[in-house]
């Protein structure tokens, strides 16, 4: 993603797609409508209308941010389902983690019913077990292991249910 980009929401970010995947104006009324709209700056706005071209082969799959992410899959409906084959790998589901994250000092990222991601204040990315009532509970903290990362899910839950921090993210 255009570094320009990183310091807005995901809400911002989801409104952006949606403009750049439907809106049939010319690039000057798109680049007004972000900028008069949506509170971009100028870059923000210039570095978003360049990646047009990227939308014009169908929406992004529900919930697959082109923009931090960089996956798209050609579609006529929004809430295509992302077939098998395209799930996140390992290190594209820890940056999605991460990209979760970095504007939510503080909270954890709910991963399955007993486990969270954070970050930690140098911005490194960790795991922890919690409480499955939803309470913050830490009782340790430890590193990500690509051991436990087995046909693009981890351990333990089907690739849906890792996918689904990333499509649904829930926060603590």
């Amino acid at each position: 993603m255009n570094p320009v980009l990183k310091t807005l929401t995901l809400p911002v970010l989801a409104e952006i797609e949606t403009l750049l995947a439907g809106c049939s104006s010319v690039d000057e009324d798109l680049w007004d409508l972000l900028v008069d709209d949506l509170g971009l700056t100028a870059e923000q706005a210039d570095a978003a209308v360049e990646m047009r071209p990227r939308y014009t082969t169908g929406i992004p799959t529900n919930g697959r941010c082109l923009l931090l992410q960089k996956l798209t899959l050609a579609s006529n409906a929004p809430e295509t389902k992302l077939p098998h084959h395209k799930h996140l790998n390992y290190d594209q589901l820890l940056d999605a983690y991460r990209t979760l994250l970095q504007d939510r000092p503080g909270q954890l990222l709910k991963l399955g019913t007993h486990w969270a991601a954070g970050l930690n204040t140098q911005g490194r990315l960790y795991c922890t077990p919690v409480d499955p009532d939803g309470a913050r509970t830490m009782f340790e903290v430890f590193d990500f292991d690509r051991e436990a990362f087995v046909e693009n899910h981890w351990q333990c839950e089907t690739p849906a249910q890792t996918q689904s921090a990333v499509l649904n993210p829930v926060f603590i």
